[in-house]
């Protein structure tokens, strides 16, 4: 069997592809390992999509129930048409549905209950819908770890479902509470002499942005998407050291280009009790059209 090269390729050394197939058949074989954990997270994830939508519906029914309450008002006012029996009513041009055991007065009554019930769920389903969201972005931003997880970002992902007690770890019998470990290893790259890191898992994320980094260090992330913290370890870093770190940010959370936010790290707040999330209050934007070649074989192949 002989292969013929594509166009424009650039052919690979023996060396290169036997590195390359490594990769590969570890990454495959990480997957197997932890199956049961990437079921977990994207059964999650598509469950709180379709409880989501659920609730979106349900809102939009109570927030539609505004009719119940003219239903009933025009009720109240009776018509000379209506019989006992009738299982619809017009009153000023609007045909009302009736319940035929009831009369005008009990229905009017029927309805400014289910008004009196849609706009106190309004409420409840809001509260419930927040509390969806802000699961589903948990789960999301986990989704997203997944892809380039290798064997510690893994167990930092189930260290994490352990703690937010989606877990259970039988093998501990003491019930005093976890504590986290104090250190972590955020991935790190050098160019111009200047160091850049990035996490690849929430814990990463947090030691790096909060521990390792100084005020005057830069923090980037992609803009209105899940992915890395990424960290340049400069207050005066190269052009070649941003462009680098706002495609690090984007390949990592698995885009090809986009808006990255770019900003010293003393505008970067943590958000309590929410790991590796953060607050920006103040930053600017870079837009990149598209990740170079140079850059995502270079971290394909870390």
């Amino acid at each position: 069997i002989s292969f013929l090269p594509l166009e424009n390729s650039t052919p690979l050394k023996k060396d290169e592809l036997f590195k390359e197939l490594l990769i590969s058949k570890e990454k495959e074989g990480r997957k197997k390992q932890y199956e049961s954990l990437i079921s977990f997270i994207e059964k999650k994830t598509n469950s709180l999509r379709k409880k989501l939508s659920k609730l979106n519906q349900d809102l939009q029914k109570c927030e539609n129930a505004d009719i119940f309450k003219e239903y009933g008002s025009l009720l109240f006012m009776g018509s000379s048409t209506y019989k006992k029996g009738d299982d619809q009513v017009e009153i000023e041009g609007i045909t009302i549905p009736l319940k035929i055991d009831q009369d005008l007065n009990q229905n009017a009554a029927s309805y400014f209950k289910k008004y009196k019930k849609a706009k106190s769920g309004i409420e409840q389903i809001g509260k419930q819908i927040e509390k969806a969201k802000e699961e589903l972005n948990y789960f999301e931003e986990l989704f997203v770890q997944l892809k380039f997880a290798r064997e510690e970002e893994y167990k930092d992902i189930i260290k994490q479902l352990e703690l937010d007690k989606y877990f259970v770890n039988k093998s501990k019998s003491s019930k005093k509470k976890k504590e986290e470990p104090k250190v972590f290893n955020p991935h790190i790259v050098e160019i111009d002499n200047i160091k850049i890191g990035y996490g690849l898992s929430s814990y990463q994320n947090d030691y790096l942005t909060f521990t390792l980094a100084n005020k005057d260090n830069y923090f980037l992330h992609v803009k209105d998407s899940h992915g890395p913290h990424v960290i340049i370890f400069s207050s005066n870093p190269s052009d070649n050291a941003i462009l680098l770190a706002s495609e690090i940010a984007l390949y990592f959370a698995s885009l090809e280009g986009g808006e990255v936010y770019y900003t010293q790290r003393r505008n970067v707040k943590k958000i309590p009790a929410k790991r590796g999330l953060v607050e920006i209050n103040e930053y600017k934007t870079i837009l990149i059209k598209s990740i170079r070649e140079e850059t995502k074989k270079m971290l394909s192949s870390i």
